[in-house]
């Protein structure tokens, strides 16, 4: 009989430990907005140009004017602009401009590029095309 009763309990326990809860799906309507994910490739400058060994430049141009740029999710300025003085490493640089098209939820286009800024040159980039999103 204390075997039995024994043998009960460690089922219980062996049971209480492995059971998992299941998750319950959420709904279209209740699941989140998808995360939108960056650029997975570094984007090589149009040129580049060899300046003071401890020197960073970037210049940015697009083909339309006045795009607003962001490094790093702060705010740069509006092309065409030249950054100095960076630090060297990778940094996620958004380039956004206004639209014509009003067909959309917001009136601008955007996109993502992850760059390498390095130490001794200056980096030149162009966009063009920007996607609307």
């Amino acid at each position: 009989m204390k075997k039995i009763f024994v043998l009960l309990i460690a089922l219980t326990f062996s049971c209480f430990f492995s059971c998992q809860t299941t998750q319950v799906k959420e709904s279209p309507a209740d699941s989140p907005a998808p995360v939108k994910k960056g650029p997975t490739e570094i984007t090589e400058p149009e040129s580049v140009y060899e300046i003071g060994a401890n020197e960073t430049k970037i210049f940015i141009k697009t083909d339309v004017p006045g795009a607003n740029i962001f490094l790093n999710k702060i705010y740069q300025g509006k092309t065409p602009l030249e950054i100095e003085g960076l630090i060297p490493g990778y940094y996620l640089l958004k380039v956004e401009r206004e639209t014509a098209r009003t067909d959309l939820d917001e009136n601008t286009a955007e996109d993502l590029y992850l760059i390498e800024v390095e130490k001794g040159q200056t980096q030149n980039y162009y966009f063009e095309d920007i996607k609307n999103h």
